[in-house]
């Protein structure tokens, strides 16, 4: 199981496509880097939002068909999770941080 929103959303999205991983990977990187949202940081709210608005049209433009209804389906994986999982993994890397000066 992935420690991070962006790699969960990651591979559910190579499970649902042709894209391999780092097609994925670097489509999913591109779309929050337009929405102005950081890949360590961004919500499980702010992620839905993405993936209903922005996602589809660049999966489109990657050749996956049906991008809306996997969009869909990756909204309804995040909202199955735990809200506070992915706060848990980014307060535990901020302890990391701190401990090491950054």
């Amino acid at each position: 199981m992935s420690d991070d929103l962006f790699s969960f959303v990651a591979e559910q999205l190579e499970r649902r496509t042709s894209l391999d991983r780092l097609e994925s990977r670097g489509t999913l990187r591109l779309v929050l880097k337009e929405s102005g949202l950081d890949p360590k940081t961004v919500t499980q709210k702010q992620f839905c939002v993405i993936l209903e608005s922005v996602a589809p049209r660049e999966l489109e433009s990657c050749g996956v068909a049906e991008a809306e209804a996997i969009c869909t389906a990756l909204i309804g994986k995040i909202q199955a999770e735990p809200a506070d999982r992915w706060e848990v993994a980014r307060d535990v890397d901020g302890i990391f941080d701190r401990l090491a000066g950054s």
